[in-house]
């Protein structure tokens, strides 16, 4: 019997954002309202994102907080992510938002490693975009916070050398020498002025190194999913040096995000899902998902890189 042809999905276009999202639910319609403003305009400020944190994730969910180590692998790149004395390891959306944050402030103070969050919790919240405080939200981001700061991360890269030998580099990377944030107040203290982090200077160069330009209202609208952030950041990152059309397999991908699907299949149909929301929200994105693999197309930058270098310089 003749082979059934491969079956391919190209991302919606903005005329479908109606049908899809409608009026249905609170989600649908911020997917809607951040899509429609990406299309507008250019974004006032830019968020950053070091190149080896890109490549490179925390878990998507608790791995259980008896696990004191978490292991990703990039093709020739791997991480291993130690948890704190007295802590679990980072995981979830929070972290990430705080690595971007971080990136964000570094970049613009020109590595200065001293941080100030905020004189409150409800203070800090704001600043990662996430403008609320009490409840369950409050108390995850001071325990991803505490977790974040105390983790210890090791990034390994291998690389080829003449004569067909190997060569390896290693950064062993402690994210904080000092921290204060485990006992914030939900409000401002008038007795305590700022709560500060001090970021340690091997993690300092390693946000600063080459770090992409984002735009927060795309990293805003997919935040509440984990795997959507991280292909999000991922594609800016993939898709500002790529050329021609490339394949990447589905179980590459999974080894890069996928920790928490068992099974290659069920990790490809959730990407899916968030490459579609992803989609909407960038204008000109081309890929195709065919049988096994996702194809990336050359497509217009979300950032632009002209623009990316005058507010680079103006630190606007």
């Amino acid at each position: 019997m003749p082979r059934k042809p491969r079956r391919k999905e190209m991302p919606a276009p903005l005329s479908d954002l109606v049908a899809q999202t409608g009026r249905t639910s609170r989600a649908a319609v911020r997917l809607g309202d951040a899509a429609l403003a990406i299309r507008a305009d250019a974004p006032a400020r830019l968020s950053f994102l070091g190149r080896d944190l890109i490549q490179t994730t925390m878990p998507h969910r608790n791995p259980g907080d008896d696990v004191r180590e978490f292991r990703r692998v990039n093709g020739n790149a791997r991480l291993y992510l130690q948890a704190g004395p007295e802590r679990g390891l980072p995981y979830g959306v929070y972290p990430r938002l705080m690595l971007v944050w971080l990136t964000g402030v570094v970049v613009r103070s020109g590595g200065n490693p001293r941080v100030h969050l905020g004189r409150s919790l409800t203070d800090f919240l704001g600043k990662l975009g996430l403008y609320t405080a009490g409840g369950a939200r409050a108390a995850d981001v001071v325990e991803q916070a505490a977790r974040l700061f105390g983790s210890r991360w090791t990034l390994i890269r291998d690389g080829a050398v003449p004569k067909g030998g190997t060569n390896s580099s290693r950064k062993n990377v402690q994210v904080a020498d000092e921290e204060e944030c485990t006992f914030w107040a939900a409000q401002p203290d008038p007795d305590h002025l700022e709560y500060e982090v001090v970021l340690s200077d091997r993690f300092v160069s390693l946000l600063l190194d080459r770090p992409v330009p984002l735009d927060p209202r795309l990293l805003r609208a997919v935040s509440r999913s984990p795997l959507g952030t991280d292909l999000a950041v991922w594609l800016v990152h993939r898709l500002g040096y790529l050329t021609a059309p490339a394949g990447i397999a589905w179980k590459d991908i999974h080894a890069m995000f996928g920790a928490d699907y068992a099974r290659v299949r069920d990790f490809a149909r959730a990407a899916r899902r968030e490459l579609a929301r992803i989609a909407l929200l960038w204008p000109g994105l081309k890929y195709e998902c065919v049988r096994g693999r996702l194809v990336l197309h050359p497509s217009p930058e979300h950032v632009e890189r002209v623009k990316t270098a005058r507010r680079r310089r103006g630190l606007e």
